[in-house]
């Protein structure tokens, strides 16, 4: 199981995910988190053109950000979200042992939730040294 940050839904909604990340959508291992959906669908929305997100989400062609739109209005059945009914008391628990801000948190325990390895786009030292100590998967792909 994968618990993929914003930028690769973003990869994963827009069609261009890994060949990887392809086959676990496929076999239903591909998740994220409530914050990571919302950090893209506010970036889509707001849609400066200057942030990461939303910079990356201008240099798609119309096709490719039409699937992101659809897929931020309605997330795809193979991709994978955590009730948040689920995931705060994993949450709380982990927040008492490591000082995690709430992305994080729910990063982390989606992760443990689901035996699953957090994928990121960009090394945070914090998720990084959280996941382990936590024994909790955690790559940086690109």
């Amino acid at each position: 199981m994968y618990v993929v940050d914003d930028q690769l839904l973003l990869d994963v909604l827009s069609g261009q995910a890994t060949p990887g990340i392809r086959t676990a959508l496929a076999a239903g291992e591909v998740f994220t988190t409530a914050s990571w959906y919302y950090r893209l669908g506010r970036a889509v929305a707001a849609g400066s053109g200057s942030g990461s997100l939303s910079s990356r989400f201008a240099d798609l062609d119309d096709p490719a950000r039409d699937l992101v739109r659809t897929g931020l209005d309605v997330l795809p059945e193979e991709i994978g979200l955590v009730s948040l009914r689920i995931v705060v008391p994993v949450m709380r628990a982990v927040s008492t042992r490591h000082r995690l801000n709430f992305l994080n948190a729910e990063a982390i325990g989606a992760a443990l939730l689901l035996d699953g390895t957090i994928l990121v786009t960009t090394d945070a030292p914090m998720l990084r040294e959280a996941t382990a100590a936590l024994a909790v998967g955690y790559e940086v792909v690109s």
